[in-house]
């Protein structure tokens, strides 16, 4: 749904929109020109006006008005006009880092500019106000290199998450989110400094933690909660322990393993930046390699699985957008109807891994009754091949092959490959075709 809101028209009688400059899940943005106060504004106009998302709309623009820092995207004014809701908010001049393309970015900038994306949140965390979606759309680079982070729509005061908490529905983007997200608890402080971890790793590192691969997003889900990252160090060595240390504990699965807060954080990256300063050009080594050991260990649980197969075969790519523009609509139910779908794959999958087969089964049936409807035929394919492979799994594990299960994975896999062969996502395709084999050879037996 776009807003019908002509350039050079008037909203409130006062706000003059200028060009039209972007458009999210809930929104569109405009530049515009407030004639009262004879300054530059952003205009943000809700598009969905269903009562759930004009809620969340009315929820961004309170908690945003409560913030006042020169690293947050200020809010003036909200309103209603002509049945439309709207935010004015402070104009910045420059471009969002997922615009600007700041993968491998010079350590000490990189540092710098998580600096500022945490001192923001020691701010608005200060007030009550968690983010909840931290990422590089949501951080401007201004013309003169400040960073200001903005869009709180997914902002909730503290003292409210237990009650706007929704069990299944997962919203921000996928590949910036912590694992408590995806196992359906509610985000806090460490869940934000989890984000600038991972945010932080792919500034660095050039790739993220958990890369969105072959927009196999269960797959980045499931990793987020299970796997390990690789030590930023293996993938770039002139990178300082130090700094590893400190984004491999914003990364830890268990929130009470990172830092207790933001402020900590801020002190051992500005130790980080202070040593750099001084020794350009060389490996700065702070932390012992018994400390950066023992931290590591203690950041995860015990017999923790090591990147399952299904991710780390894929080549790196960028993540993609948000999950809302990954449903075949923009509509709000369907966003959380198919995101609610991709965390029972998910926990189809975890049950799999523990032979938990009733439980995986009920999951991915649900997940399956979830996508049909929505008209999004990739994860529908891929649910149909896990769920094949999931009974393939079980008969070799049970050594009984029972002709119904026999029949029920092989239909469940003919539905799966003509979409994974249209998509060409031969990765999926070699698989499901090596669960059709082991059927044969049960068959056969």
């Amino acid at each position: 749904m776009s807003v019908n809101l002509p350039i050079d028209s008037l909203l409130a009688n006062r706000y003059r929109i200028v060009a039209r400059i972007g458009k999210g899940g809930m929104a569109e943005v405009f530049r515009g020109y407030d004639h009262v106060l004879e300054r530059e504004v952003a205009v943000k106009v809700l598009t969905d006006r269903s009562d759930d998302v004009c809620r969340r709309f009315l929820l961004e623009a309170q908690s945003m008005a409560r913030l006042n820092h020169p690293n947050i995207v200020a809010v003036y004014d909200v309103g209603v006009d002509n049945n439309r809701s709207y935010i004015i908010l402070e104009y910045v001049r420059g471009k969002t880092l997922r615009e600007s393309n700041v993968k491998e970015l010079p350590l000490e900038k990189a540092i710098g500019m998580a600096v500022q994306v945490l001192e923001a949140l020691q701010y608005a965390h200060a007030q009550g106000i968690i983010h909840r979606d931290i990422k590089p759309g949501n951080v401007m680079l201004t013309e003169d290199g400040a960073v200001k982070v903005m869009d709180f729509g997914l902002a909730r005061r503290m003292s409210d998450i237990s009650n706007l908490t929704h069990s299944g529905q997962i919203v921000g983007t996928i590949a910036y989110l912590p694992p408590e997200r995806f196992m359906g608890k509610s985000g806090d402080r460490a869940s934000d400094l989890y984000s600038v971890g991972v945010l932080l790793y792919e500034m660095v590192c050039g790739t993220l933690p958990f890369p969105l691969e072959s927009g196999d997003l269960v797959a980045v889900m499931y990793a987020h909660v299970n796997d390990r990252p690789k030590p930023l160090r293996s993938l770039k060595p002139t990178i300082p322990s130090a700094l590893e240390r400190i984004v491999m504990r914003l990364l830890s699965k268990n929130p009470t393993h990172r830092y207790p807060d933001a402020a900590s954080v801020i002190v051992d990256l500005k130790a980080v930046q202070t040593l750099l300063q001084r020794l350009p050009g060389n490996v700065v080594e702070i932390a012992s390699k018994r400390e950066r050991v023992a931290e590591q260990e203690a950041s995860e649980p015990a017999g923790a699985p090591a990147r399952s197969d299904e991710v780390a075969r894929a080549e790196e790519t960028r993540a993609m957008g948000d999950l809302s523009s990954s449903t075949a609509s923009g509509d709000a139910l369907a966003s959380k109807t198919f995101t609610a779908a991709l965390g029972r794959v998910m926990q189809g999958m975890m049950s799999a891994r523990k032979q938990q087969w009733r439980e995986a089964e009920d999951h991915y049936v649900a997940a399956i009754g979830m996508l049909t409807p929505l008209k999004h035929p990739t994860e529908l394919a891929r649910t149909y091949a896990r769920l094949g492979g999931m009974y393939c799994s079980k008969m070799k594990s049970s050594g009984t092959a029972l002709p119904s299960e026999i029949a029920a994975a092989r239909e469940y896999l003919h539905k799966a490959l003509p979409v994974l062969r249209e998509r060409r996502l031969n990765a999926d395709v070699r698989e499901a075709e090596s669960h059709l084999r082991v059927l044969e050879s049960l068959k056969s037996a």
